[in-house]
This record gives C-alpha cells, structure tokens and sequence, in this order.
C-alpha cells in the first residue's frame, strides 16, 4: 500500500512539456492591447481614455500596468509634449495589425467598400501621386462610392504618420522599411532626364557623370542615387529642391 501511495504521489508530481509561446501568452493580459493601440495612436492617455470609453483614471491606471508588462514607458513627457518611446513606436504596425486581425476573428467584418461613408486617409509622395493617384481615385470610386478619400503628401513616409494624421495606409517605395503589412501595387523603372539634346541610352551614363544634376532634397538618398554611388558613379549637384514636380522645370536651361 505504501509503494502504491508512493507511486500515485509521484505521478501526481509529474507534469505533461510545456508549450513555451502559449505559457508566455497566457501570462500576458490581453485587455491592454486595445488601450495600448489607443495610447500609442493617440500619444495621450486623456484622448485614448475617450476614444476606448475608458475614464481618465482607468486608462493611467492601464498604462500602468503596461508599462510594467513591457519593461518600457511607452509616453513620456517633454515639456508640453507627450513623445512616444522607441518600443511604443516598433510596436504600432503590428499591434494595430493584431488587433484588426483579433476583432475580425471575433466579429464579422465591419467595412463594406460598397456602403461605406468613412474617410479613407492615403499618405504618398508627390511623385507616388502623380503615377497612381488617379488610378488610386478611381478605384475607390468605384469600390467605396460613398467614401471620402483624403490624401497627404510626403517627403518622409514614417508610422508617425499613423498616429499623427490618422492615416489608414502609406504608399512608399519598396527602399523604405516598415513593420506594417505591405504589398507591391505596381513596377517602376528609372530614367535619365536631361536638358540636353545630347542625349542618347548610349550616353546616359556619360552625361550623368558630367552634367551637373539637380536632385530631391530628401531625409534620405533615393535608391537611383544608391545605385550611382554601388557603381562608382562620379556626379555633382548644383540645385537641391524639396518638391520632386518641380524639377522637370530645372532642365529647361539645358542643365
């Protein structure tokens, strides 16, 4: 009898592996997803709190939490500025992927393109928006007729834009790195514009090293430019301008 309690409170003792991603899941509190996707987007506790239906004490008290969840701030205050922190701003394209994904698994999807009155907010480039922005209108027109569509320009496409104009998408050339989901819409290809009568495809290259060029003023150096620089491609500036429509312009002295 003893060797039988003895091997019954051993089995007892015995635990089945366990499976590491659903402890760790487990342990987390899913109800601060949605209260952190509102912190982030809103970069304030007070508009998050209204924009959940939270009060203002149940979200400083979510925030909390969260913060001790993530080991991260997530806000913090710069003079009269709430900023987000680097974590908060990794976490915004999969979160808010996450949670649209959480409520359709849940909920049937709400947005019918066909009945619809929302705004859709699109962010691109001037440039973008030359090359697909009437196909862009178009198709919304036809697919959500009773929609709005709202575009903004930019230089610079980056998630703040999420958070501070509300965008629902971002049209950016594939150089650009992003968390969020992404597709390709359509092939570009470069090409050599010049001033000069010159110009051939046998001495496009030619001319690149000698004419001096006039370029986009941009954050950062775009992708022809890049390749210029892999092949050892010598050139020189003369105009840097912030508004890629209006360099075709600059070539009508022969530069």
């Amino acid at each position: 009898m003893k060797k039988s309690a003895g091997a019954t409170s051993s089995n007892l003792t015995e635990t089945e592996p366990q499976d590491t991603e659903l402890a760790r899941a487990a342990a987390m509190d899913f109800n601060l997803l949605v209260p952190l996707l509102a912190v982030i987007e809103e970069q304030s506790v007070t508009r998050a709190a209204q924009r959940v239906g939270l009060s203002q004490p149940a979200m400083s008290h979510a925030l909390r939490r969260i913060r001790r969840m993530l080991k991260d701030d997530i806000l913090i205050r710069r003079g009269n500025e709430s900023l987000l922190t680097p974590r908060a701003k990794e976490l915004l394209g999969p979160l808010k992927h996450l949670v649209r994904q959480s409520t359709t698994l849940v909920h049937e999807a709400t947005f019918e393109p066909g009945t619809s009155h929302r705004e859709i907010t699109l962010a691109l480039s001037t440039s973008t928006a030359l090359v697909a922005g009437s196909d862009v209108c178009r198709v919304i027109s036809e697919r959500a007729p009773n929609c709005t569509l709202r575009m903004i320009t930019t230089a610079n496409p980056s998630d703040s834009l999420f958070t501070q104009d509300n965008v629902d998408a971002i049209l950016l050339p594939e150089a650009f790195t992003t968390g969020h989901p992404r597709e390709r819409l359509y092939d570009d290809r470069w090409v050599v514009i010049s001033g000069s009568s010159a110009l051939t495809n046998e001495n496009a290259l030619e001319l690149l090293a000698t004419l001096s060029h006039v370029i986009f003023d941009a954050p950062r150096i775009s992708r022809p430019y890049q390749a210029l620089h892999e092949h050892g491609v010598e050139y020189s500036v003369r105009t840097r301008i912030n508004d890629n429509l209006l360099i075709p312009t600059w070539f009508r002295g022969g530069i």
